[in-house]
């Protein structure tokens, strides 16, 4: 044989290769982990009582990215653990928000100020985290915020 030829043989040999490691997708556990991480921590501040529907769809999530994983779909199941996980990290900062804002008129009530004003504006902060509106429930919020420091007034 040539040099020629060798050389050519090389080449589609290394092109080949190349080729085939670029088709092996790595499998996503890293972000498999961040997902369960992220609904465990939207668990434990009550994202389930506080924002149901949010924490469900990252549960459906990660749910469909198990199943992508179990038939080597790397690409898809890295894709539904990144949505899970930011879905899960929606329903907490939710529910963090809800508690804060309870807290807060809790706290009021229990010094003797007129919540009325803020308690009817936790009411729409409730609706909002159910229907899992962040920027409606992060307004709203701030609402309370404002109505419980001009009733400390």
């Amino acid at each position: 044989m040539s040099a020629l030829w060798i050389r050519l043989i090389r080449f589609f040999v290394v092109l080949a290769s190349a080729v085939m490691l670029a088709a092996c997708a790595v499998m996503p556990t890293q972000e498999m982990s961040d997902a369960r991480q992220a609904l465990k921590a939207a668990r434990t501040v009550g994202a389930a009582s506080h924002t149901p529907d949010k924490l469900a769809q990252a549960e459906s999530l990660l749910a469909r990215a198990r199943q992508d994983l179990r038939q080597q779909a790397y690409d898809d199941a890295r894709a539904k653990a990144l949505a899970a996980r930011k879905a899960a990290l929606v329903a907490r900062a939710m529910s963090e928000i809800l508690v804060a804002a309870t807290r807060s008129v809790a706290a009021g009530r229990k010094k003797g100020l007129d919540v009325s004003a803020a308690e009817l504006r936790l009411s729409a902060v409730r609706r909002a985290a159910r229907q899992g509106e962040l920027k409606k429930l992060r307004v709203l919020a701030a609402e309370v915020q404002a109505l419980m420091e001009r009733a400390s007034r």
